[in-house]
């Protein structure tokens, strides 16, 4: 055996030696779809599938087509006859929405299984947590090939076999084709690697597509006889078209001359298209505000129709009635003219009533709840009061301080009581209340007039005390009503 002293240089080459080896295995580790060794476990979560015989370790998790993960442990549930998927997501695609779908698909005939992730991002239900399990009801059924094929009847399944049976017939002696298809395949993956580029930039939008198609085929699997009315309705359009065959051909003969009055007509149109464009872009702002005019309009429509076939009783009745709404119409105005002296003096009184309607509301009020007053035993009586002021009670030389004595009330000025009410002079308000009056009996007179005059120590309790000023629409202190003037005669057309 030949030993030899370890240099340096060997060392090295050893060292990259086992690095290289380790680096080989580790990538082809990878490359079988095994997990990097020592890498931090990720974002993950749990699906429950009724259906997992085909699955394994390390199966592909997609969404849209794209792989976004790896089904890292598989747990089976004998009580719950499933098995527990766990699924491990790239970190840039985690977490998934709590509204997510999963099913398991076949990549191809043989059942290669994977796990197909539809986020539903738009359910707005907030993320999954970390190690969650996704709701039983969002696992959906995976559909086989041959589940598919048992949703067609014998006859059809049968018709299906003779198709399969002739196109192996059809095939056969075509290897001289099969071998120019195979030579022209370098070309279309050329092709197909550009097209792929494509959609990978759009990556998005292929995804939402794919997603929307796995949506309606799975819509469709739930409609079958939805399904089977549109393919027997596509047959019998189908049936009339061939029943017309004539008529087609003559529309496809027609066809040519179509074409030929058709381009010679569309620089036409596309002219009157250019000048029409500033037009239409003017009208935008009017179109975006006449939308929920239009919209009223719709909802309108039902009862305007049934207005207008209510309208022919009217129409009919009109032919007679208008022509004498015109006779009474020519003959109004001598009335009018008759009228109008008494409207004169009418106007002004209304005018003013109604300036005063709260009161005369109050008035009324007040008479109806003093005649609708009863006693224990039935009978009506008459709520009344009387003011006891000394002014009612004797004559006195001078008003006195307590009196708001105001024979034109300004409108809405007896509801002033608590702030004080207004007088056309209030210079009277300063003057004193008499003092009461010797020698009263009975006693209860002295009691009620203790109430009215003044008494020593104290004054008798009376509202605020102020200047009304002008009657309001009036420059006096008092309205002065009068006759309206009258109109000014408009002269007639001489024509």
């Amino acid at each position: 055996m030949i030993k030899t002293r370890p240099t340096v240089a060997r060392l090295l080459i050893m060292i990259v030696f086992a690095l290289s080896s380790f680096g080989a295995l580790l990538y082809l580790w990878m490359a079988f779809g095994g997990p990097i060794p020592l890498r931090p476990v990720g974002y993950r979560f749990n699906v429950d599938v009724p259906q997992s015989a085909q699955l394994t370790r390390q199966a592909d998790v997609r969404i849209s087509g794209v792989s976004v993960g790896k089904v890292v442990a598989l747990k089976s549930l004998r009580e719950q006859d499933s098995t527990r998927v766990t699924i491990e997501l790239q970190a840039k695609y985690a977490p998934i929405p709590k509204a997510a779908r999963a099913m398991l698909r076949s990549k191809t005939l043989l059942g290669e299984t994977y796990v197909e992730i539809a986020p539903n991002r738009a359910a707005g239900t907030g993320p999954l947590a970390d190690n969650g399990t996704l709701a039983k009801g969002s696992v959906e059924s995976t559909v086989e090939l041959d589940d598919v094929l048992k949703t067609f009847d014998p006859k059809t399944r049968a018709a299906f076999r003779t198709w399969q049976q002739a196109q192996a017939g059809a095939t056969r002696g075509r290897a001289e084709d099969f071998s120019d298809t195979l030579g022209e395949l370098p070309q279309f993956t050329d092709e197909l690697e550009q097209l792929s580029a494509v959609l990978d930039s759009q990556g998005s939008a292929v995804r939402q597509s794919v997603s929307s198609t796995a949506d309606v085929f799975a819509a469709i699997s739930r409609n079958q006889g939805d399904l089977r009315r549109l393919v027997s309705a596509g047959s019998r359009t189908f049936t009339a078209i061939g029943s017309r065959d004539r008529a087609l051909a003559a529309i496809f003969q027609e066809l040519p001359g179509f074409e030929r009055e058709f381009a010679a007509t569309m620089p036409e149109v596309t002219r009157l298209a250019d000048r029409g464009l500033p037009v239409v872009k003017r009208l935008q702002p009017v179109a975006t505000q006449l939308t929920p005019s239009f919209e009223a309009l719709n909802r309108l429509s039902p009862d305007l129709r049934a207005l207008m076939l209510r309208l022919g009783p009217v129409v009919t009745a009109s032919e007679k009635g208008l022509p004498a709404a015109d006779r009474i119409l020519a003959g109004l105005p001598p009335v009018l003219d008759a009228l109008t002296p008494f409207t004169q003096n009418l106007n002004p009184i209304l005018r003013q009533v109604g300036i005063g309607r709260r009161d005369l509301t109050a008035f009324l009020g007040n008479v109806t709840a003093a005649t609708n007053a009863t006693d224990a035993a039935g009978p009506r009586y008459l709520r009344a009061g009387a003011t006891l002021t000394p002014q009612s009670l004797a004559y006195q030389s001078r008003v006195l301080g307590q009196t708001r004595r105001n024979a034109y009330v300004a409108p809405g000025g007896a509801g002033k009581l608590a702030g004080g009410l207004d007088v056309l002079d209030p210079t009277g308000c300063t003057n004193g209340d008499p003092a009461q009056p010797t020698g009263l009996a009975p006693l209860p007179a002295e009691r009620l007039l203790s109430n009215v005059f003044r008494v020593p120590g104290s004054a008798v309790a009376r509202p605020g005390c102020s200047t009304q000023g002008a009657f309001p629409g009036f420059s006096t202190l008092f309205p002065r009503v009068g006759a309206d003037a009258p109109a000014p005669t408009v002269s007639e057309d001489p024509r």
